[in-house]
């Protein structure tokens, strides 16, 4: 069943977040709605769909994506192979060595640009 909220002519100003939502279906109706001077109108949590995308089990801590997303982050610029040194040290490195899609996993996220990390990192925390 789909989260549903609805307003209508509302005023949200000088918050951080106006919504935070977790995966799955939302269905949100803004109707006369104005939002000021706030950092982000829509931030959706846990990221369930991306982790998957990247062949992470759906039980993996999101603590040990962020902190190997954030290492990649600051690797840039590096090369493939040291991109792939940076996840398989990490301690996500250790949490997917023993999966059987490890490689895939750990090419997935060497995969990732700059900005796309930029992107993911909000929805984790």
């Amino acid at each position: 069943m789909a989260m549903k909220i609805t307003m209508i002519g509302t005023t949200i100003k000088k918050c951080g977040t106006v919504f935070s939502v977790g995966d799955g279906d939302v269905d949100i109706k803004l109707v006369r709605t104005k939002i000021v001077d706030c950092e982000t109108a829509i931030l959706q949590r846990d990221p369930i769909g991306a982790l998957t995308a990247l062949g992470l089990p759906s039980n993996v801590p999101h603590e040990l994506v962020v902190e190997a997303l954030n290492a990649l982050y600051i690797k840039q610029p590096a090369s493939v192979e040291e991109k792939a040194e940076v996840v398989k040290s990490s301690r996500l490195g250790a949490f997917i060595q023993h999966a059987a899609n490890a490689t895939a996993i750990t090419q997935g996220l060497v995969a990732l640009s700059p900005a796309l990390i930029q992107s993911l990192l909000p929805m984790l925390n």
